[in-house]
């Protein structure tokens, strides 16, 4: 379950984390996806994802602060059989092909109906 930081109980990560725990989980994925058709036994796969947000502008302090992600900065670390540049290819097509990632990076229409 998600939470609130602010105004929840702190039980679970907030919407914002888990928009962060996506794009590594989408990664990730990729990255194990290509790798194995690729023929690449991976050893490790590691991931660091954080965000830069002023939460000023989520709860409207400051309508001046972006309600959003000014950043969003993620690492990967990956071993296997292959060499460093074949590993870190996989990681460069998985982010093209993440569908997280694509919904980050590029503005896209949301309709809200009530």
């Amino acid at each position: 379950p998600m939470d609130h930081p602010t105004l929840g109980q702190g039980r679970g990560p907030a919407p914002q984390e888990q928009v962060l725990s996506a794009l590594a989980g989408c990664i990730t994925g990729g990255v194990a996806t290509i790798a194995a058709a690729r023929k690449i036994q991976l050893t490790k796969v590691e991931s660091s994802v954080t965000g830069e947000i002023d939460v000023r502008g989520v709860l409207g302090v400051d309508d001046g602060v972006r309600r959003g992600f000014r950043a969003v900065n993620a690492t990967f670390v990956v071993e296997g059989d292959a060499p460093e540049e074949d590993l870190q290819k996989l990681v460069a097509d998985s982010v093209r092909l993440s569908a997280v990632y694509d919904m980050l990076a590029a503005t896209v229409p949301v309709t809200i109906s009530a």
